[in-house]
């Protein structure tokens, strides 16, 4: 079920997460948080916000060895399709919420410049 509205997205790839390093499909906790932030101190609704993580895979050999870890299985994608991926996320949420605020949160450093020029 979509949201009527949606205000602010914060989207991570779980990849650098700031002293911890590839988490995956785990580092959804920092949009969370990253939200829970813009509610308290900017003024959002909590109904109106959305954390989302792009499952690419992991680098992180713990997490894909741990029978607990939900993502996806593979080691991480690149190169183009990565970069597809991300592109068609983002047609997607603005077409559906053309005036969003979308944060690009814990990108590795290495897609985190192409991101931004990107989008």
């Amino acid at each position: 079920v979509a949201l009527a509205q949606v205000d602010a997205i914060v989207v991570t790839d779980g990849s650098r997460i700031l002293g911890l390093g590839d988490l995956g499909v785990n580092g959804l906790g920092i949009s969370i948080g990253k939200l829970d932030i813009y509610c308290a101190g900017a003024g959002f609704h909590p109904s109106r916000v959305m954390p989302v993580v792009i499952d690419v895979g992991t680098d992180n050999h713990s997490l894909l060895n741990h029978p607990l870890y939900f993502g996806l299985r593979r080691p991480r994608i690149e190169g183009e399709e990565y970069y597809e991926i991300i592109d068609e996320f983002m047609r997607a949420v603005l077409a559906r919420y053309p005036n969003v605020l979308i944060q690009f949160e814990d990108f590795n450093t290495a897609h985190a410049g192409t991101l931004l020029e990107r989008h």
